[in-house]
């Protein structure tokens, strides 16, 4: 019996030392492969980083274009409300009016919900 727990240790020891040369193998393998894909990447990321700045710069010119044209068409909002005010005051003020009473009801029903909880 003692013969053969010994037989299992120096089982277990060479299966240990196997594994630490494989670790080793493996770790010299990653190494190689890492410099590798850096030596790669240093020339032929300098066609796909220009080619990436260039999408990434048509985005933002294209988010610019639809800021722009938001924001004119905020103006034009604007604008016409202020005629729809001007032309109809009482009206506008009764509108107002009622859109406030509307929403004190509506956050006063909020707060009242709140405070139940």
């Amino acid at each position: 019996m003692r013969n053969n727990s010994h037989k299992n240790r120096r089982e277990l020891f060479d299966e240990f030392e196997c594994m630490q040369k494989d670790m080793n193998h493996l770790k010299q393998d990653l190494a190689a492969l890492g410099q590798a894909v850096l030596k790669y990447g240093k020339g032929e990321m300098g066609d796909t980083g220009k080619k990436l700045k260039a999408e990434i710069q048509e985005r933002i010119d294209e988010l610019a274009a639809g800021i722009e044209t938001a924001r004119e068409r905020g103006k034009e909002s604007v604008e016409a409300l202020q005629v729809q005010i001007e032309s109809h005051p009482f009206a506008s003020i009764g509108i107002a009016l009622v859109s406030g009473l509307i929403l004190s009801q509506l956050f006063s029903w909020r707060s009242a919900s709140e405070k139940i909880r």
